[in-house]
């Protein structure tokens, strides 16, 4: 497929440096593959379910919302193969309504915000047609000749980098994971151990033992950071 598509959007929207700034990168990741191809270095492909995976796991470092992405998901159903190669162009071309239809019946006005993200985080390009419709033209042995509509390829041209920050949120997900249940741990033993020290009438600072725990027992909440647990969890191990 020739690479002849619009880049700049249609009516009334000005190119944004989101815009520009994803065109360059996908220029730029090209030429590194022709490069690698030229010396014989062969580019896998991105298995697209699988990179939706790992973006949705990343997408709190590109600022994606759970919508933002059941949108993209929606993107992608509508490219027939399983694997995306960046080193072409990927345009899908849905109507909104076909959109609409695919995100369970998402309004056409958060459909378009959610698009616009998107853009924004340079997974998507926009390529308008002249009268802003999305559309393919075909030969007549049926190859597509151009498309209008969103090209996937600065998505899969990220695979890499997509996969690196996936790995580290899952990195991140087990280290909270753990502090949380370190802390859960360290609050039932100290609690019971002063209870038993109270109850048995056993010498000790009970007292202002069971002060300084009231002042750590308190919920943790659910988007503290890692910070935040690993205070908690020093305390706590003082404490004990």
């Amino acid at each position: 497929m020739t690479e002849r598509f619009a880049t700049t959007p249609f009516g009334g929207r000005s190119l944004s440096h989101a815009m520009f700034a994803a065109q360059e990168r996908v220029a730029d990741a090209r030429r590194k593959l022709l490069a690698a191809d030229s010396e014989g270095n062969p580019t896998p492909a991105a298995d697209k379910w699988r990179l939706l995976r790992s973006l949705t796991e990343a997408r709190a470092v590109y600022g994606l919302s759970d919508r933002t992405i059941a949108v993209l998901e929606a993107l992608l159903s509508f490219h027939q193969r399983a694997e995306l190669d960046g080193r072409e162009p990927l345009i899908v071309f849905p109507s909104n309504a076909e959109l609409s239809m695919r995100t369970r019946g998402m309004a056409p006005a958060t459909l378009r915000r959610h698009l616009a993200a998107l853009v924004d985080a340079q997974m998507i390009i926009r390529r308008d047609s002249p009268n802003g419709k999305r559309y393919a033209r075909r030969s007549c042995d049926g190859e597509i000749k151009s498309a209008f509509g969103f090209d996937l390829a600065p998505l899969a041209l990220r695979a890499d980098e997509i996969e690196g920050h996936a790995t580290a949120a899952r990195a991140l997900a087990r280290a909270l994971q753990g502090l949380r249940t370190e802390i859960t741990i360290h609050l039932r033993d100290i609690a019971k151990t002063i209870g038993a020290g109270i109850s048995e009438g056993r010498a000790g600072r009970w007292e202002e033992l069971s002060v300084r725990l009231d002042g750590l027992s308190g919920r943790v909440a659910r988007n503290a950071t890692k910070d935040e647990l690993s205070k908690r969890h020093q305390e706590l191990s003082r404490l004990r």
